[in-house]
């Protein structure tokens, strides 16, 4: 039996939220650019990256972690965790094939997180770069497909009916589009700054 890691108090949150059912698609907001205590098989804590973090977390229970920003595309940790990816894809397009614009690639992640043969988590990093604050009159027909995409998996019953999960990061909310922060079925996770006995762990 895996020993359950002691975890952050957001971390647990978000565990506690998805496995009690109240959102398949979240959204972790604060001090995300921080480094997150995360315990080893051996008990000993690393401080490491988010990426690294969730990478580690999610892995326990996903057979896929995918993680995605505009500037790097689509990313998984293993070659195994690629290949499952690459059979959720339609159309022979493997991940090395994906686009990095999120217009683009959203729809093929949409595959992964709907595909009920493997349980998948997805990771939209620096989201205020996928839908931004803005008017909707000024935004170009990508964004605009972007934007209503993550409108739609929040409330997509397949999403809902499956193992998967979307986790959106981003620092300032207020960079988001209001209308991604207005959905009722995105479920808020803030990311605490380190209190006063944390710090003085992190030092020792």
């Amino acid at each position: 039996m895996k020993r359950e890691p002691q975890l952050p108090t957001w971390a647990r949150e978000l565990r506690e939220r998805y496995l009690a059912g109240e959102a398949s698609m979240f959204l972790l907001h604060g001090n995300v650019r921080d480094l997150h205590p995360w315990e080893d098989r051996d008990g000993k804590i690393q401080y490491v990256p988010l990426r690294a973090f969730l990478e580690a977390f999610l892995s326990r229970s996903k057979e896929i972690v995918a993680w995605y920003n505009v500037s790097e595309g689509v990313e998984v940790p293993t070659k195994e965790m690629e290949g499952r990816l690459n059979r959720c894809l339609s159309g022979g397009v493997t991940l090395a094939e994906l686009p990095k614009g999120p217009g683009e690639v959203l729809p093929h992640l949409e595959e992964v997180i709907t595909d009920t043969r493997h349980s998948a988590a997805v990771v939209l990093d620096y989201a205020e770069t996928i839908a931004p604050s803005g008017d909707l009159s000024f935004m170009s027909e990508l964004d605009k497909r972007a934007l209503v995409s993550l409108q739609r998996w929040s409330s997509d019953p397949a999403l809902l009916a499956s193992d998967n999960l979307v986790i959106l990061v981003t620092e300032q909310l207020l960079e988001l589009h209001r209308k991604v922060l207005a959905s009722p079925q995105l479920a808020h996770v803030a990311v605490p700054l380190p209190n006063e006995e944390e710090r003085e762990r992190f030092i020792r």
